[in-house]
């Protein structure tokens, strides 16, 4: 079953408003800021089209590595749903790129920390932290440890990191969380 473009979009918007209430009472708690200084801005044309561009990479995916190996590639309604690791890759790799957030600077005395700078990315890891966590169906969710978190969203926007990486990491993070032995010889 393939999951449709505007569902994708609307997957992303419910959780991404939550989200960015979180992320302004985080960040105005720990730098002593309040709403007048900066607002968060969402711009919904670019979470279309991180939808889309998401939907094109998984249909990519799967195009390649689905093929029947005869006549070439299997009809749309006999291929699986992308499983959470795709989906989350692909996700980070397109909100990364688009940068569909930005912050609007009301207060322009205000000193405004780093954290705001890295919005797109800690949205995207959120975001791919919900899409594997509900595919695990964890109670708590599925997070990375606050250190890896912070590594990933350092190299997401300072690195380049591609859809490879991320799809490697988070198979081995979801491996992991289902207790598959991910790695021999530490015992």
């Amino acid at each position: 079953m393939t999951i449709s473009v505007r569902q994708r979009y609307k997957d992303l918007v419910a959780v991404i408003h939550p989200w960015i209430l979180k992320f302004e009472a985080d960040v105005n708690s720990d730098f002593d800021l309040d709403r007048s200084d900066y607002v968060v801005d969402v711009n919904h044309d670019l979470i279309y089209h991180v939808a889309v561009s998401t939907q094109i990479d998984i249909k990519r995916f799967k195009d390649f590595h689905l093929s029947d190996g005869k006549d070439g590639i299997p009809k749309v309604e006999d291929r699986p749903r992308a499983d959470a690791v795709k989906r989350a890759a692909y996700t980070i790799k397109w909100i990364t790129r688009l940068r569909p957030l930005g912050v609007v600077i009301l207060n322009k005395d205000a000193r405004l920390p780093i954290d705001l700078t890295l919005l797109n990315e800690s949205f995207a890891c959120h975001f791919a932290s919900v899409a594997i966590g509900a595919e695990l169906k964890l109670p708590s969710g599925f997070r990375l440890t606050d250190e890896r978190q912070r590594e990933l969203i350092y190299d997401l926007h300072y690195r380049n990191v591609n859809e490879d990486y991320l799809l490697a990491l988070f198979q081995i993070a979801f491996d992991a969380a289902t207790g598959e032995e991910v790695v021999t010889g530490l015992r």
